[in-house]
């Protein structure tokens, strides 16, 4: 004990901040166990109470910048010691190899007599002196930054400001989102008797492998037809339920199960169209339109892209219909009159007023049970307790009202842009968008600096960090949209241009020789889905582009050509994208 009195004597006040003079073995020796032994106290102290919390990071860290200098100091004089300039200190920077070679090397003994070191044995008090200084105001400041931290923290009130809603209520005072998303579709469960889906009952368990799967559907061909019944409902909707134990999932298994009744209900009608049984196939495409567009005004954006998929469906069997030429004109015309009577699909900006619910709500969950950090983390298991951990001691000095504050900052945008009624328009603001977010990412982590001695900095890293990770992708929901507005268009025009074939023989010129609708393009915001009568054979037509290994670099030989410009707004000639979700091409 009298060693280690003596050497944190010499070493933290005699020669504090001393590059000069010589350093035995035992004294350096002595000062890294002194080191080390007040690293363990503090760190052991600390823990025991306050709990593991910020305060002990902010301790060792003060200890650090206090010995920090004595140990650089105490190295150097360590080489003087052994004849050696303190440079080599340097050793420390090669990886690996060079903190080895350096500790080791501090191992062997010094010179015996004096050496070239040893004419310097005065005590430097003015550089002591200045070091203490620098350090005493560093440990001040830390020390200021987290007495502010426990002044400054103030309980959250519950304004629309920071919190988007106050109503509902939970038990604990707390607003409840996830009873205001369920209120979204509350009408369905309300009259469960208009409900078609609650009709169904329960579902029969359905395989997971798509070979079954079809053996499934060949079995149950009265269910399917049920679900024919059931899509004619006022509503078809899911109930949505929140897993027991569950933190921040919401269960949508209804919707999983819808898509893959869909797709049985699509092969079945593909197969009707090959027997000729086109009646059937025109009702199964009517009721995977009927599911699509109701399931689609579920309450979450993944409920939009599965009523799109299923809209995806019926749009594919009704131009099955079409290309198979065994539809007659009052059928088509049955089918066309029912698009009428289709429910409404939710807009993009609907689809984001449900993920806003969502993601307020799991923010209120990061604040109220922070073990659900750990639950972010369980791709990597062995991170999720260490995550849960560091979620516990960030939140504990975070204001709740800054971080949601900040949070909103990236909402409150998002949904300005998808307001905006013009969707070509809407994709440049989201283009913006995603620029301006990556920015506003960037500012923060620029800020990370200050985490440690400003509440208001730490406040808002963490109400960036959650927009971050709960942000839906609104441009690749928004691209989705347009594709379903695109396709659903196209198949109409489609549908109207073989019922003018069916009445007069011939296909049209153009567009204005039907009664349709304008030809409004969801990519470019205009007019300009593109209609070509193409008067080639198809012998004529594969002389000319003989037929690839590729089937997207050309289309097959069609009497016409119907398309869309696309995510790239361009008029290519109709030639389609290589690759999905390149951008390049027209859309089909």
């Amino acid at each position: 004990m009298l060693f280690l009195l003596r050497t944190a004597k010499v070493c933290l006040w005699e020669k504090y901040c001393s590059f000069r003079g010589r350093a035995n073995r035992k004294e350096f020796w002595g000062f890294v166990l002194l080191w080390f032994l007040l690293f363990v106290a503090t760190a052991v102290l600390f823990e025991v109470l306050t709990d593991g919390g910020l305060e002990t990071w902010l301790a060792l860290y003060g200890l650090q910048c206090l010995m920090f200098l004595p140990m650089i100091g105490v190295a150097v004089r360590r080489f003087h010691d052994m004849g050696h300039s303190g440079w080599w200190l340097w050793l420390n920077l090669i990886p690996f190899v060079g903190g080895v070679v350096f500790w080791v090397w501090l191992c062997f003994p010094g010179t015996v007599g004096p050496n070239r070191y040893d004419t310097d044995t005065k005590i430097h008090w003015k550089t002591a002196g200045v070091v203490c200084v620098t350090t005493f105001f560093t440990l001040v400041g830390l020390f200021a930054g987290f007495l502010v931290t426990q002044i400054s923290w103030r309980p959250v009130e519950v304004t629309e400001e920071c919190f988007f809603l106050t109503q509902p209520r939970t038990a604990k005072g707390d607003v409840d989102y996830f009873m205001a998303l369920w209120e979204q579709n509350a009408e369905a469960f309300r009259h469960p008797e208009q409900n078609g889906f609650l009709e169904l009952g329960e579902l029969p368990e359905i395989p997971d492998d798509a070979e079954e799967q079809k053996a499934w559907a060949r079995e149950h061909d009265a269910f399917l037809d049920q679900l024919k019944r059931a899509a004619k409902e006022r509503y078809f909707m899911p109930e949505i339920t929140r897993p027991e134990g569950s933190i921040l999932e919401i269960s949508l298994e209804g919707w999983e199960t819808c898509r893959t009744l869909g797709r049985m209900l699509s092969e079945r009608a593909e197969a009707a169209v090959e027997s000729g049984d086109v009646d059937r196939a025109v009702d199964d495409a009517l009721t995977l339109l009927r599911m699509g567009r109701h399931l689609g005004k579920g309450p979450v954006c993944v409920c939009s892209l599965v009523g799109i998929a299923l809209e995806g469906m019926g749009n594919h069997v009704t131009r099955k219909i079409l290309d198979s030429g065994k539809a007659t004109d009052a059928q088509l015309a049955r089918l066309e009159r029912e698009w009428e009577t289709l429910p409404v699909r939710q807009t993009f900006l609907q689809a984001l007023h449900g993920e806003k619910l969502l993601c307020y709500g799991a923010l209120s969950e990061l604040f109220s049970r922070p073990n659900c950090w750990g639950r972010i983390a369980e791709t990597e298991p062995e991170h999720a307790e260490s995550t849960e951990k560091v979620a516990r001691m960030v939140l504990r000095f975070v204001d709740e009202k800054v971080a949601r504050r900040r949070f909103g900052e990236f909402w409150k945008p998002l949904e300005a842009v998808s307001a905006e009624p013009n969707p070509a328009r809407r994709a440049d603001l989201l283009a913006a968008f995603d620029t301006h977010t990556k920015q506003e990412m960037a500012r923060t982590e620029r800020a990370f600096c200050w985490i440690f001695v400003s509440l208001q900095a730490r406040s808002e890293m963490v109400g960036a960090y959650a927009a971050g990770f709960l942000l839906p992708a609104a441009t690749q929901l928004h691209t989705a949209f347009q594709m379903a507005d695109a396709q659903t268009r196209l198949t109409r025009l489609a549908l109207s241009v073989e019922r003018f074939r069916l009445q007069t023989g011939s296909y049209p010129d153009t567009l204005d020789a039907l009664e349709t609708p304008d030809p409004f393009d969801a990519f470019t915001g205009q007019n300009t889905l593109t209609y070509r009568h193409n008067p080639q054979t198809q012998a004529a037509w594969e002389a000319k582009y003989p037929p690839a290994d590729d089937p997207f670099l050309l289309p097959p030989w069609r009497p016409y050509l119907l398309y869309s410009f696309g995510p790239n707004r361009t008029d290519d000639g109709g030639i389609p994208s290589p690759r999905f979700g390149s951008g390049e091409g027209d859309f089909f």
